[in-house]
C-alpha cells in the first residue's frame, strides 16, 4: 500500500526476525524475494506479518539458535525490540507487535544478511576503485608536470626531489591497494543458500508458518 509511510501486508513472507518456510518454492526464491522487498520498499515501510511470531523468533538471536548481531548497535536494537515485544504481549489482552519497520528488519533479520554483506562488499570495492583512480591520476599529473618543466628548459625531463617523493609515496599507496582489489576479485567458497535458509527463524509446519514463496522470484542484477 503506497502512502506516507507505505505499508506491506506480507502474509507468511516476512516475520519479525524471520520468514515463513518456503513450502511452495526453494531457498533461492526466498533470497530473491527479500532482495525484491529491499529494492522496492522504502526503509520507513510498515510491515504487517501474517502471524505473531516475534517472541518466538527474536530471542533465538540471543540464545545462539540464530546468528547473533553483527555490531553493538544492532545488538542494542535487538534487545530493544525484544523488550518492546514482551511489553506489548504482556498486556491484557495481548497487543500485536505489528507494525514493524522495514529499516529494523534490514539490520535484525538474518534473511537480509547475505544482501547486506553483498552491498558492503560492493561499497568497499567502489571506494577502492575510486582510490586507485585518484592515485593513478596523481602519478600521471606529477610526471606530466616534470616533463613540461624539462621541456621549457630544453633539457631531458627530470623530476624534482619533492615531486619524486610524492610520486614514490603514491606508487607505494597504489601497490598496497592492488592486493586488496585482487582479493575482492577472487572467487570465494560459500555455503549453499539452501544450507543458510534451512527453515531457521521462520514458522514451520508445527507452528503454523506458511510458505515463504508467496512473492514471485526476482533476479537482482547489479
Amino acid at each position: 500500500v503506497r502512502g506516507s509511510p507505505s505499508a506491506l501486508f506480507g502474509g507468511d513472507v516476512l516475520f519479525c526476525g524471520g520468514c515463513g518456510a518456503p513450502f511452495e518454492g526453494c531457498a533461492d526464491d526466498m533470497v530473491s524475494t527479500f532482495a525484491k522487498l529491499w529494492r522496492s520498499c522504502p526503509p520507513e515501510t510498515l510491515l504487517f506479518p501474517g502471524h505473531e511470531y516475534t517472541l518466538s523468533i527474536l530471542p533465538q538471536y540471543v540464545t545462539g539458535a540464530l546468528p547473533g548481531a553483527d555490531t553493538p548497535d544492532v545488538y542494542a536494537k535487538l534487545c530493544a525490540a525484544i523488550y518492546r515485544a514482551r511489553e506489548l504481549r504482556a498486556q491484557a489482552p495481548p497487543c500485536p507487535t505489528a507494525p514493524l519497520a522495514l529499516a529494523d528488519e534490514l539490520s535484525l533479520n538474518e534473511k537480509f544478511a547475505p544482501l547486506r554483506h553483498a552491498a558492503e562488499a560492493l561499497v568497499q570495492a567502489w571506494r577502492l576503485h575510486r582510490a586507485l583512480e585518484a592515485t593513478t591520476a596523481g602519478i600521471e599529473a606529477i610526471q606530466a608536470s616534470a616533463e613540461e618543466a624539462a621541456g621549457s628548459r630544453g633539457s631531458s625531463p627530470k623530476v624534482s626531489e619533492g615531486a619524486q617523493a610524492q610520486s614514490d609515496g603514491a606508487a607505494d599507496d597504489l601497490g598496497d591497494a592492488r592486493p586488496t582489489l585482487s582479493m575482492l576479485c577472487q572467487p570465494c567458497e560459500q555455503e549453499p543458500v539452501a544450507d543458510r535458509y534451512g527453515g531457521a527463524g521462520g514458522g514451520g509446519a508445527d507452528d503454523g508458518g506458511g510458505g515463504g514463496g508467496g512473492v514471485a522470484a526476482f533476479s537482482w542484477e547489479a
